[in-house]
């Protein structure tokens, strides 16, 4: 996190910002401590979630009652709602519910089906212009969301944004991590492979790639595959198992 981007120290405090060094688990529960907080920050909030975008569709990544998840869920079923609304135009979205007239209509049905009366969804917005997700907070009074709520919202958001912003940047970083790890052991077992037929065939290194290249194609197999079984059918022939009777070693 850049000094930039840090929370004010009360509330970096509040959510335990200020000892924790970020992985996936510390940012999932630091969410979490997002939501618990907003519920007890936001003085008309009964419960709160975070919505995300997944693959074609959303998610939600915390919430501190079923009921949340469940209108959460509703709209994106439907694909259509305040929070859905905030996400994708990066506003805050303040509906008071059966009050939009036919805007969403399924999601006030089930929203009054559990008592909610106004919902106040925030995007999630760090770096970028657009918004990475939005913290959905439903309310249980008469009225709508006070000004301060609204402004006690926008500041939690921020700080949802920048936790989400990390849980990115790691996921990004591991699956890049797991690329590489994965690159490297494909150039490992595919060279002890070449390494094999270089001398079973007495031939050079390019003609033995050639030889796992032929071979690669001829049986519709990836190379990586074929080299992971020819290492390890003469592991096992040098460990008494099994006679190597290979074929990617055999020439075209």
């Amino acid at each position: 996190m850049s000094p930039a981007n840090a929370p004010d120290p009360t509330t970096a405090r509040a959510l335990g910002l200020d000892t924790l060094v970020f992985d996936d688990d510390t940012i999932s529960d630091l969410l979490q401590r997002v939501v618990l907080l907003a519920r007890h920050s936001v003085g008309r909030a009964h419960s709160v979630s975070i919505t995300v975008p997944d693959g074609e569709g959303y998610r939600t990544t915390n919430s501190t009652e079923d009921e949340a998840l469940a209108i959460d869920e509703a709209q994106y079923a439907g694909g259509r709602g305040p929070c859905l609304e905030a996400l994708r135009e990066a506003h805050q979205v303040h509906a008071i519910v059966g009050g939009e007239g036919d805007r969403w209509p399924m999601v006030d049905e089930l929203a009054m089906q559990y008592g909610v009366t106004a919902v106040l969804s925030t995007p999630l917005i760090e770096r970028s212009p657009g918004a990475i997700g939005s913290l959905n907070i439903y309310c249980h009074q008469d009225g709508a969301f006070t000004e301060d709520d609204l402004r006690t919202a926008e500041m939690l958001g921020a700080h949802a944004a920048i936790l989400l912003d990390n849980a990115l940047e790691l996921k990004g970083a591991a699956k890049l991590n797991d690329q590489l790890r994965e690159a490297l052991a494909s150039r490992e077992i595919i060279g002890e492979a070449k390494g094999i037929i270089m001398e079973r065939q007495s031939c050079s290194r390019d003609e033995a790639f050639d030889i796992l290249r032929r071979a690669s194609q001829r049986e519709n197999r990836k190379l990586r595959d074929l080299a992971e079984e020819l290492v390890a059918r003469v592991e096992a022939r040098r460990h008494g198992s099994s006679p190597d009777n290979g074929s990617a070693d055999n020439g075209s």
